[in-house]
């Protein structure tokens, strides 16, 4: 009695659709989630928003199958996390500073210098009013949380999304 049993490997095709889904899957991810936090960005007031806005995007790396979502200005780290007294965490600088508006050409606080209580930013305010600069005191910024919020708000519809495109490619 002769069995005549012939395997046919088809791990490759398999293995190359899962990788063709999972790229399809990361880029409708990715940009829902940056679509997401842009729309997030336009509900903010001011340019500091909007040209935060411009500037998110992402990248896929089909070899890793990993997606990469970010914006490369600074400030839209103070935007998520929030600045001074409202820092995320706590780990923001203590207590009012003063800065000049337009002194480093993005209308944004300096980095660093020195904190203060209310009445000694008031009175430095005025002073550097005086001379005709256009002084300011704050305590920080609370954090918007545009990526955050969007990612959560995403996650679901992503989840469903996902599924439906590994259901379709392995059939």
């Amino acid at each position: 009695m002769a069995n005549n049993v012939h395997l046919e490997d088809f791990s490759r095709m398999v293995i190359e659709a899962v990788k063709e889904a999972g790229v399809a899957i990361l880029h409708e991810a990715a940009g829902e989630v940056v679509s997401q936090t842009q729309r997030n960005l336009g509900k903010e007031r001011g340019r500091w928003h909007q040209e935060q806005k411009e500037q998110w995007q992402y990248k896929v790396d089909n070899n890793k199958l990993e997606a990469t979502m970010g914006n490369p200005m600074e400030r839209s780290l103070w935007t998520e996390f929030g600045t001074g007294s409202y820092a995320e965490g706590g780990k923001g600088r203590k207590g009012y500073w003063v800065y000049v508006k337009g002194s480093d050409g993005a209308d944004s606080p300096p980095k660093g210098g020195k904190s203060y209580t209310l009445q000694e930013a008031k009175q430095i305010m005025a002073m550097l009013r005086a001379d005709g600069l256009d002084a300011h005191i704050t305590k920080g910024q609370s954090p918007k949380r545009p990526f955050r919020t969007a990612y959560n708000t995403a996650r679901p519809k992503i989840e469903r999304r996902a599924a439906q495109v590994l259901k379709n490619h392995l059939k």
